[in-house]
């Protein structure tokens, strides 16, 4: 059994990273054995969360290297009625939510005040008193660099939202009406999906971001059904 390392869960989602929520619900669709424990960037091989590791104790990083790794031990059971066609859009919308909305979506989730004061409420218990505000601040600092790439700092408040509105309707256009990302049955791309929606539309904050996610009128239904269908054990906290 592997050993799925990663923060713990917070406002009744699997997890505040996408990363971690799309890692996870990838092995409950898969069916892989796993059980949690709790994991710190510094920890990790590649010094990020989440990590995986193996009974032997070897440590695996990167979601994307550990869902290929998963695969060549146990099969791609979930990809395997994909065409090659849909196996580029997969890598599209892979890049789409991982190299652009994910920085547009951290950045501002760590920068606007709004969200801010929600997210910090999950690190001040672990902050030691009177200095803890000092470390919460470089925290802050430390996450708002990493998302500092040319798509963030290049763009004002607004057109980062005005491009991850775009990314959101992109996503929204090709689901459709289907039940899931390429049809009736989920396969690798519903655990990436999913990952990164309920970090937009399950989270105790409003912005842009969230609206326009609902106002698609698919992508709700669609995280309910992933829900339901994987996660019928958590209940999310902040269903608007």
């Amino acid at each position: 059994m592997i050993t799925l390392c990663q923060p713990s869960r917070v406002w009744g989602l699997p997890n505040m990273s996408p990363f971690c929520a799309k890692l996870e619900t990838y092995l409950r669709m898969a069916k892989i054995e796993y059980k949690l424990k709790g994991g710190l960037p510094a920890s990790g091989p590649k010094g990020r969360i989440p990590y995986i590791k193996f009974e032997n104790g070897e440590k695996l990083g990167d979601t994307n290297a550990i869902i290929a790794e998963l695969k060549k031990r146990n099969g791609d059971v979930l990809n395997a009625s994909l065409t090659q066609e849909q196996k580029a859009v997969h890598l599209a919308f892979r890049s789409l939510l991982e190299d652009r909305l994910y920085y547009m979506m951290g950045y501002l989730r760590w920068k606007e005040e709004e969200s801010w004061k929600h997210v910090k409420k999950i690190f001040q218990p672990f902050m030691p008193p009177v200095v803890g505000g000092i470390i919460l601040s470089r925290i802050r600092k430390t996450f708002l660099e990493d998302f500092s790439i040319p798509l963030v700092t290049e763009n004002s408040k607004e057109d980062i939202y005005e491009l991850s509105k775009e990314a959101i309707a992109a996503i929204s256009k090709y689901l459709g009406e289907k039940p899931y990302f390429f049809g009736n049955e989920p396969t690798e791309t519903d655990a990436l999906l999913y990952g990164f929606l309920i970090q937009l539309i399950w989270v105790p904050w409003d912005s842009p971001m969230k609206q326009q996610a609902i106002e698609m009128k698919n992508l709700v239904p669609y995280c309910q059904r992933m829900q339901e269908r994987y996660w019928a054990d958590l209940k999310p906290e902040y269903l608007f």
